[in-house]
């Protein structure tokens, strides 16, 4: 487990409250800190104020420093020589800039935003389709085909899935009605070019056995690209 959920869980522990309750004072579904502690998935930089906030904390507490209630020191000049302290410092340094600087996830209003702007010229480049899994065009049948996995999407973030072959597995256990579903969708949303938005409930086996739910808004988006190669978006958010 790494640091970030260690020092969460304890606070949690220590304050006395529940997982449910501090889902809720971070403005999240009852059951989102449960699943990212147990999936070591990382929260967005908006969530990760609110549990600053909460529990009277800075982001340095939660990368290994000391202090909970300002920025500290952890190094110990009687027992590290000038190297490792330059070491620890630089390390400490990089690990505070990845958490402070995590990319806000982006309203549903800025993503049709970007879609009216970009649906005809798709670039793969900017910064927001990191939050997109994208999507071959679908047949009358088979399960849409997998393109990409954003390193910022929902599964990545909360099922702890990074590549096209883990996706694919989490696909392959879920039931014929809720893979009907999905077919189903990608269908209307390639045939009719236009924006589809459901509300999902997903009921997933994680590797370990474990069963993970998350309750999330799906936003399916037609693109093509600047070749003319067509693509289905799908950008995923927790239900608040």
């Amino acid at each position: 487990m790494s640091i970030f959920h260690q020092r969460l869980r304890q606070l949690i522990r220590e304050s006395g409250l529940k997982d449910s309750d501090v889902s809720k004072q971070v403005g999240r579904g009852t059951a989102y800190i449960s699943n990212m502690i147990n999936t070591q998935a990382d929260p967005g930089f908006s969530v990760i104020i609110r549990i600053c906030d909460l529990f009277d904390v800075t982001p340095d507490y939660f990368i290994g420093r000391e202090s909970r209630s300002e920025i500290s020191e952890i190094i110990d000049q009687n027992v590290l020589d000038t190297h490792a302290e330059m070491l620890v410092q630089f390390s400490l340094t990089q690990a505070r800039k990845r958490l402070l600087n995590r990319t806000p996830h982006p309203s549903l209003d800025e993503v049709m935003n970007w879609w009216h702007r970009n649906r005809q010229s798709y670039d793969h480049n900017e910064a927001i389709v990191a939050f997109f899994d994208v999507y071959s065009p679908p047949d009358q049948s088979r399960l849409p085909r997998i393109v990409v996995v954003g390193r910022e999407s929902l599964a990545t973030r909360s099922i702890g899935v990074q590549s096209v072959d883990k996706l694919r597995k989490v696909y392959q256990d879920l039931s014929p009605d809720h893979l009907k579903g999905i077919v189903d969708a990608h269908l209307e949303t390639h045939d009719r070019k236009n924006p589809f938005l459901t509300v999902e409930n997903i009921n997933i086996v994680l590797p370990d056995k474990r069963r993970l739910t998350i309750n999330y808004k799906r936003l399916l988006l037609p693109l093509r690209t600047v070749k003319g190669d067509e693509f289905i978006i799908n950008y995923s958010s927790p239900v608040d």
